[in-house]
């Protein structure tokens, strides 16, 4: 099965999404900021991202902007 990260600032609800994700069979990588989730996206492949939308700081949209301007070869080094 594939990778999803999981990105909300609220921890009960990044619980919540691995739970049923992880049952499901998927592997799952849960951060709780836009910062960290880069740098996972970064770091290793992944399949999937659910994002909250309205976080502190780097909100959804912005994240899922910045991350489409990333060029691929950088997110699969």
């Amino acid at each position: 099965m594939g990778k999803i990260l999981v990105l909300d600032d609220e921890l009960s609800s990044r619980e919540y999404l691995v739970a049923v994700l992880a049952t499901a069979g998927y592997g799952v990588v849960q951060v709780g900021s836009a910062h960290a989730a880069l740098l996972v996206l970064r770091a290793e492949p992944i399949d999937l991202v659910i994002t909250d939308m309205v976080m502190p700081g780097v909100n959804g949209y912005e994240f899922a902007r910045t991350v489409r301007r990333i060029p691929l070869w950088l997110v699969c080094l």
